[in-house]
């Protein structure tokens, strides 16, 4: 089973962690072990996996990557959720999103390479940074689960990203930044 938790800081609350299975993204306050909120919820519909996720304090919006039917002819949406409206829109064809710590870019895996969206205003800008694939869209079983996830140095200027070359290759696994 795929997870992911990532906490986060709430003056009124400190305890507070978002935990994501491969249907839901769901809010839990550790100081009560209690589950407070479901922020993404697929587990009625068999046809939706969730691949990462990432959420910003700084903007009220989580964006997480939606993997619609994995089972078939496959699609990888990255997702865009407001907290405050519960308005939600696809930003581009993607997985393993990770906001910027200043929460103005989100950094995340495409079909063809590791991507950046930057966010001005009202709108965003999708830019390229490698043309490199990251994992196989297409191989048997879930491909996402091991595909990398995008990480922020804390001034927000690199990203790390751990990549698989091939499991036969010489060269083995590789840790890059950029």
């Amino acid at each position: 089973n795929y997870m992911q938790i990532q906490g986060y800081f709430l003056p009124e609350n400190p305890y507070m962690v978002i935990v994501q299975h491969t249907e839901a993204i769901i809010l839990f306050d550790i100081a009560t072990c209690k589950q407070k909120q479901f922020l993404v919820d697929y587990s009625g519909q068999a046809n939706y996996d969730i691949a990462g996720f990432s959420y910003s304090q700084a903007r009220q919006e989580l964006v997480y990557g939606l993997v619609v039917d994995p089972y078939g002819d496959r699609q990888y949406q990255l997702m865009l959720k407001n907290l405050k409206n519960g308005d939600e829109a696809q930003l581009a064809e993607g997985i393993n999103p990770n906001w910027s710590p200043d929460g103005n870019q989100t950094a995340f895996v495409g079909l063809d390479g590791l991507y950046v969206i930057s966010f001005t205003d009202h709108t965003h800008e999708i830019i390229r940074l490698t043309d490199e694939p990251l994992f196989d869209p297409w191989s048997t079983g879930p491909p996402w689960v091991g595909s990398p996830k995008p990480t922020w140095s804390p001034d927000g200027l690199w990203l790390v990203y751990h990549h698989r070359i091939s499991e036969r290759s010489s060269t083995g696994e590789h840790a890059f930044i950029i």
